[in-house]
């Protein structure tokens, strides 16, 4: 059996192929602007853009993603591990311009935004309980996430006790 991987690179654990970059080139829209290469295909509810793939393994397909500012900098910059991340000097989730990117740590991306006045994550404890209240009485997390300027994700993990532990309430209180 041959192995068409081999000598491949690879990004969080999975290869970048060919058509992996072909993709990545085909979906950019350069904005002259701001500078900005805006990523044209799928993203997620943050605005990221990624690529999804059919990639061969044990159980018949995975159909794993690359983020595609992660591919962007490694394309120029080289690998990254899997705790890397790729932070945006442009605060604009859909650019993959390299130059408008760099390689930091969680720390690295806390401070960033914080320092960019975006500390969104900074609740008051009765922020936490109207929040958890109104999702709970049935108000769809699209318009409490709206209301506090919140991500999809921060929501979630707000209302399924995943940050702000300490806060546990339940709806009658």
């Amino acid at each position: 059996m041959i192995n068409i991987l081999e000598g491949a690179v690879f990004l969080d654990g999975l290869p970048v192929l060919e058509e992996d970059q072909d993709k990545f080139w085909f979906s950019i829209e350069r904005d002259p602007s701001t500078g900005c290469w805006n990523w044209t295909s799928a993203k997620n509810g943050e605005g990221y853009g990624y690529i999804r793939r059919k990639i061969h393994c044990d159980f018949p397909f995975k159909f794993p993603a690359i983020m595609s500012h992660r591919l962007s900098y490694m394309l120029l910059y080289g690998d990254l591990s899997e705790d890397d991340l790729v932070l945006h000097r442009c605060d604009n989730p859909s650019c993959v311009n390299p130059e408008h990117l760099f390689k930091g740590t969680q720390v690295d991306n806390v401070q960033d935004c914080y320092n960019k006045g975006r500390n969104y994550h900074k609740l008051v404890d009765v922020d936490v309980d109207k929040i958890r209240k109104r999702v709970a009485s049935g108000e769809s997390i699209a318009q409490v996430r709206k209301d506090y300027n919140l991500s999809y994700n921060w929501t979630w993990k707000i209302i399924h006790n995943k940050a702000h532990k300490d806060r546990n309430i339940t709806p009658s209180e």
